[in-house]
C-alpha cells in the first residue's frame, strides 16, 4: 500500500530530463488517475457505495482498515507457507472482479439505448455487462501472459481510478479524514517498524501482479523479468525502475473524490466550489508527492502515505477555508 522505492539514484531537479523520467512518469500517473476518478464519480450510482447510505459514519473506514490488515497478514502467512501460486490466483481474481465493477457503469453510460438509470440494477443489461466482463477477461489474460510495465500500469490505473471513485461516493468528509490519518500511521508502522509492507511489495513484484505502478528508467527495462526488490535493496545494486503501491494513489485520491462528491457546488467564477476544493486537495497531494520523492531519490524505500496523506489533508483544509470560509471543514458528525 505505502511502499515506494526508486531503483537508482536521481536528482529531483532534473526529473524531467530524458534520462531521469521515473519520477515525472509516476507524477503523471498519480495526477491522471485521480483526475479520471473525478469523472467516474458522476457515473457510479448510489448502489456502488461500499457501506450503504451511512456515508458519515467514522467507524466505516476503521472497518476497512481492519480488513486491509487482516488480508495483508493472511497473504504474508500464505507466502511464508510457500503457497505463492495461490496468492497469485486470489489477487488475479480480485483484479478481474474489480475491473468488471469499474467498467460496468462506464459501458452502461455509453449505451443509453438500453434502460434508464432506475432500471439498471433491477433489469438484466446484456451489452454493458458483456463488455465489462470481456474487458476484464482480456486485461487479466494480458497480466498473466504479458506482465510488462505498461500492461501492469494500465490495469493499475484503471482499477485505482475506479476504486477512488467508489470510495469517493461511499465516504463523507469525516470518514475520509479518518481513513487518511489512520492509514498514514499504519503505513509508517508497516514500513519502518514491522517492515512487512516491504515483504509484501517484494512478493507482488516477484509475481508481476498489477498492484504497483512501475516507472522504468530505460526503454529496455522489462517488468516481466523483474525478480523482486528485497535482494537488490539489501545488496545495494543499481536498479532500473521506480515502484509505487496503488494504495499510495488510491488513499490520498479518496479525499479528492469525496470533496468533489459531497461538498456543496456553489459557482465561483463559473467553476463549482466543490471542484475547486477537490483540485486544491489534489495540489496538496502533489506537494506531498514531491516532498516524498526527495527522500525516495536517495535510493531507499519509504512509507508513502504519511507525506502523501499529510499533503492531501493540508491541501483540503487550506482550500476549503479559502473557498467556503467555514471552520467546520465540511465535516458532518453522524450524531448531529
Amino acid at each position: 500500500m505505502g511502499y515506494v522505492a526508486l531503483m537508482g539514484q536521481e536528482n529531483i531537479l532534473g526529473m524531467f530530463e530524458p534520462e531521469k523520467r521515473p519520477v515525472a512518469l509516476m507524477l503523471v500517473m498519480f495526477i491522471g488517475t485521480i483526475l479520471v476518478s473525478l469523472f467516474l464519480i458522476q457515473l457510479y450510482p448510489s448502489q456502488y457505495r461500499v457501506f450503504g447510505s451511512d456515508t458519515n459514519n467514522p467507524v466505516n473506514p476503521l472497518l476497512y482498515i481492519v480488513m486491509i490488515v487482516i488480508f495483508t497478514f493472511l497473504l504474508l502467512f500464505i507466502v511464508k507457507k510457500g503457497f505463492i501460486g495461490f496468492i497469485r490466483i486470489v489477487i488475479l481474481l480480485a483484479v478481474a472482479t474489480t475491473i468488471v465493477y469499474v467498467m460496468y457503469p462506464i459501458y452502461y453510460y455509453l449505451a443509453p439505448f438500453y434502460y434508464s438509470s432506475d432500471e439498471i440494477y433491477t433489469t438484466y443489461v446484456d451489452l454493458p455487462f458483456t463488455l465489462a466482463f470481456f474487458t476484464s477477461y482480456v486485461l487479466t489474460l494480458l497480466t498473466v501472459f504479458r506482465p510488462e510495465w505498461y500492461v501492469v500500469n494500465f490495469v493499475g490505473f484503471l482499477m485505482s481510478a475506479g476504486v477512488i471513485a467508489i470510495f469517493g461516493i461511499s465516504f463523507g468528509i469525516l470518514p475520509a479524514l479518518v481513513l487518511l490519518m489512520a492509514l498514514a500511521i499504519y503505513d509508517a508502522w508497516a514500513v519502518y517498524w514491522r517492515k512487512h509492507m516491504i515483504d509484501l511489495a517484494d512478493t507482488i513484484t516477484e509475481l508481476h501482479l498489477p498492484m504497483m505502478m512501475v516507472s522504468p528508467k530505460t526503454e529496455e527495462y522489462s517488468y516481466e523479468k523483474e525478480t523482486g526488490l528485497k535482494k537488490k535493496l539489501d545488496a545495494g545494486e543499481e536498479r532500473e525502475a521506480m515502484f509505487m503501491g496503488l494504495g499510495d494513489i488510491v488513499i490520498p485520491g479518496v479525499l479528492v473524490a469525496v470533496a468533489a462528491a459531497s461538498l456543496p457546488a456553489t459557482p465561483i467564477f463559473g467553476i463549482p466550489s466543490n471542484i475547486i476544493t477537490a483540485i486544491g486537495t489534489l495540489i496538496g497531494g502533489v506537494s506531498g508527492f514531491l516532498v516524498l520523492m526527495t527522500f525516495v531519490l536517495k535510493g531507499r524505500p519509504q512509507a508513502g502515505l504519511p507525506l502523501l496523506n499529510g499533503g492531501t489533508i493540508l491541501g483540503y483544509v487550506l482550500t476549503y477555508l479559502l473557498v467556503y470560509r467555514d471552520l467546520t471543514l465540511g465535516i458532518r458528525f453522524p450524531w448531529w
